[in-house]
């Protein structure tokens, strides 16, 4: 759960993130996922579009927050063999 310190360190980012983003509707879905403490990755267009800005913004106030290209990336198109042995 936040503080009351965090919650205000929010509230300015907000505003931010509002003119970085140029939309209210992005900059609350945003908000209300790094309240619920969830990583965040940024993905875009390749070029000069504000991901890395966004990133290091989003660090600078503590958030989790990656860029998809610096991801590994693991999609799974059908069930894992659940009976595998751990290592």
């Amino acid at each position: 759960m936040r503080t009351t310190t965090e919650d205000m360190r929010l509230k300015a980012l907000q505003g931010y993130l509002e003119k970085l983003l140029g939309s209210k509707k992005k900059t609350k879905e945003l908000l209300r996922a790094i309240k619920e403490d969830k990583p965040i990755l940024v993905d875009g267009p390749q070029g000069p579009t504000g991901k890395t800005t966004l990133c290091q913004a989003l660090r600078d106030a503590g958030v989790v927050a990656y860029e998809k290209w610096t991801m590994y990336e693991v999609i799974l198109e059908k069930e894992i063999d659940r009976t595998a042995t751990p290592f």
